[in-house]
């Protein structure tokens, strides 16, 4: 809907994330109409909901948080949580999705819910084409969103439709960084260990860095354009990644499961295949000096791990043949 003579100029500059979350939380929590929708919307038969019994913004556990939670009672005494998370233009972070489902099922294992729903709300053009719903059970567009809030035409609607724009003209733009200065601290620290320690992994020096930014990425000379050797610090591990091989785990086991050290797994993330080295997290917040014995760890496992891989596909005539054949036959 347009502005008429009877509602106000707005000017909101910056709208992100959390305020599209607390404006959606407003209509969950006020509006039975807004539910009724969403749920309709966003459900495989939709769900006749008898009341919202539970609504929370940033609810968090141990493997993170989600954006917004709400669960429903049905009519039959059932209790359905939606977990929501809500995205502009940021991208998502490692196992984002997967770490939305694993809060679901505890939910239910704890009693707090008998259903779950795992939701990705986001502008049309971060969802993109092709109905990938990027790990989550079901994906709703703010267009969407917008388009039924504007279909009461008063003020509030005016205003819900002028915010839903702004940050739909946000994603337009695209990403734009936010440096989180004590991560960037991080980076910068663990960059100087790095070429003090094992200047041979190459990482390069780090740029201002936002929040979340926990996988550092090693760039050595020798390794085969698919192979990435990263330390995942926030998770405590140091992968030796092979692109598209998450599906091929027998094939990368049978070329080098007995080579292995006992600190070594062959294990698959996501799409990939890693052969994983579990050295201790890293909270990347926490006090540098406290922090530089548990990055030097880090660094001098992911300069072992390099030179295992280096030496074991330089002896094996079978190990290079595969090696070089892994990235062709990747699907």
């Amino acid at each position: 809907m347009g502005r008429t003579s009877s509602t106000p100029e707005i000017a909101v500059a910056g709208v992100c994330e959390r305020d599209v979350d607390l404006l959606l939380l407003e209509e969950f929590v006020a509006s039975r109409a807004f539910q009724n929708w969403f749920l309709t919307t966003v459900t495989e038969q939709g769900l006749h909901a008898k009341r919202l019994v539970h609504a929370a913004r940033s609810a968090t556990l141990s493997n993170g948080e989600s954006d917004l939670e709400l669960t429903f009672e049905s009519q039959d005494g059932r209790g359905k949580r939606l977990l929501i998370e809500n995205k502009i233009s940021a991208g998502l972070q490692p196992r984002q999705a997967e770490r939305y489902r694993e809060r679901g099922r505890s939910y239910v294992r704890r009693g707090d819910c008998q259903e779950f729903c795992t939701v990705l709300i986001a502008p049309s053009k971060y969802l993109g084409k092709g109905g990938d719903k990027k790990g989550f059970d079901v994906t709703l567009s703010y267009e969407a969103i917008r388009d039924h809030l504007k279909q009461s035409g008063d003020e509030r609607a005016f205003y819900l439709d002028y915010m839903l724009s702004k940050a739909i003209e946000k994603a337009t733009h695209g990403w734009q960084l936010v440096e989180d200065e004590p991560v960037t601290r991080f980076w910068r620290k663990y960059w100087e260990l790095a070429c003090q320690i094992a200047p041979e992994l190459e990482l390069p020096e780090p740029a201002p860095k936002p929040s979340g930014s926990s996988f550092v990425y090693f760039q050595p000379s020798g390794l085969p354009a698919h192979v990435i050797l990263c330390h995942k610090v926030a998770y405590g591990n140091v992968d030796l990644q092979f692109a598209g091989m998450g599906k091929r785990l027998s094939e990368l086991r049978q070329e080098f499961g007995s080579k292995l050290s006992s600190e070594m797994s062959i294990l698959k993330a996501s799409k990939s295949a890693v052969i994983r080295v579990k050295v201790p997290r890293i909270d990347m917040t926490e006090k540098l000096d406290d922090l530089e014995g548990r990055i030097t760890e880090g660094i001098r496992v992911a300069q072992i791990v390099l030179e295992w891989f280096l030496e074991t596909s330089a002896t094996s005539l079978a190990g290079k043949q595969a090696i070089s054949g892994f990235k062709k036959g990747a699907r």
